[in-house]
């Protein structure tokens, strides 16, 4: 794998919601020195194919597109910003890493919001002000249901896993 791409994808694994979530297991407080970034795991670069680098590049490249000189610069096309396309793309790289990273479905549901699979009086929860944010914002946990959306559609793909 090229080194520009392989430093791509990890960046973008530290980004992903399951990585977000072990980091938090570990740090205490305010301060990740790269003493805790050694402690987490990280996806072996050997488990993604050829098809996943392509499906995780092409995310990438339109979620770098920013702006319309780096669309021109990363050959992306024809460049405007749609927030609701980029939840999606996000979605879909979290629900990868998370299958990546041996995670099955009500292990996802569980690093995303701990009462769906615990109970209501469950007193853990993982992402609160992302979760009230999106309620006040969408209603619902909007990233949670997208994310699982995501995993939903990603089962029924089996060419990213062979």
């Amino acid at each position: 794998m090229q080194g520009y791409t392989c430093q791509r994808i990890i960046i973008s694994i530290f980004s992903s919601i399951v990585y977000d979530y072990c980091v938090r297991q570990k740090v205490g407080g305010t301060n990740l020195s790269l003493y805790y970034i050694k402690q987490c795991p990280v996806i072996m670069m050997s488990q993604i194919n050829d098809v996943l680098k392509e499906y995780i590049m092409e995310r990438l490249s339109y979620l770098s597109a920013s702006s319309l000189l780096m669309a021109q610069c990363l050959d992306v096309g024809i460049f405007h910003w749609n927030s609701n396309k980029r939840s999606h793309i996000f979605a879909e790289l979290d629900a990868l890493y998370a299958r990546l990273y041996g995670l099955n479905r009500k292990e996802l549901m569980y690093i995303l919001d701990p009462e769906s699979v615990m109970g209501k009086d469950y007193p853990s929860i993982t992402f609160p002000g992302l979760k009230e944010k999106e309620r006040k914002e969408y209603g619902e946990y909007r990233t949670m249901r997208l994310v699982l959306e995501a995993w939903d559609r990603q089962e029924r793909q089996p060419e990213l896993w062979q």
